[in-house]
């Protein structure tokens, strides 16, 4: 669990200052171009936080933007006529086949998170991302020892133009819990009860096909 969700005191960029991007989750984010002649070209943003008890984790919502997309589809013209079998390997054995070709996207596909350290020097502390989606993901990075009482800086180092960063929070982590799965005992469809989809829903190796304007 995260609690005390705190935002940011500050937040600078290279281009601009990113404050208002970050302290609401809302349609609202931060993003700047991408660099003309390197697409690896890295860019750092700076987050403030007031000081607060531990252990603290930073909360982070931001999705990708198509640089990721653009170099997926540049692998493959690369690949010329092999892209078919390159696709298929994909497809049949996942990305450790083609883990080469996704060298690209993985450059620019990850955001590595750095906490200042008293005496002045930056640690990195995690990294958020992966290459290709482009939905917000809400993550929350843990931040390892950080001491109370004193201003907490953060620093997220990514590739630029490659991500919209939308919200930033300091958050207290509490002791891990561990979730109860509650399987559905009912399943009702256009107000009828449906025994098959309560089969199939209860049953990992079985699927409910859904069509448009099916109402379970």
């Amino acid at each position: 669990p995260a609690r005390a969700l705190e935002p940011p005191l500050a937040c600078r960029a290279a281009t601009a200052d990113c404050l208002a991007s970050m302290r609401r989750f809302d349609e609202h984010v931060w993003i700047s171009a991408a660099d003309s002649l390197d697409l690896g070209a890295e860019e750092t943003i700076e987050l403030e936080f007031s000081g607060a008890p531990g252990p603290l984790g930073l909360v982070l919502a931001a999705r990708q933007s198509f640089v990721s997309t653009y170099l997926f589809y540049q692998t493959i013209a690369f690949a010329g006529r092999a892209a078919a079998s390159w696709l298929a390997n994909l497809e049949r054995l996942g990305p450790a086949a083609i883990a080469n070709g996704l060298a690209m996207m993985r450059a620019v596909g990850t955001i590595e998170v750095q906490v200042a350290g008293e005496d002045g020097p930056w640690r990195t502390v995690g990294r958020y991302g992966e290459p290709g989606p482009i939905a917000t993901d809400l993550t929350i990075l843990p931040l390892g020892e950080v001491s109370s009482g004193r201003a907490i800086k953060v620093r997220l180092r990514m590739a630029r133009g490659a991500w919209r960063v939308g919200y930033a929070a300091l958050a207290s982590i509490g002791d891990p819990v561990v979730p109860i799965a509650l399987e559905p005992v009912r399943v009702t469809r256009d107000g009828a009860v449906d025994s098959l989809a309560l089969v199939r829903l209860r049953d990992p190796q079985r699927y409910l096909v859904t069509y448009p304007g099916d109402r379970y």
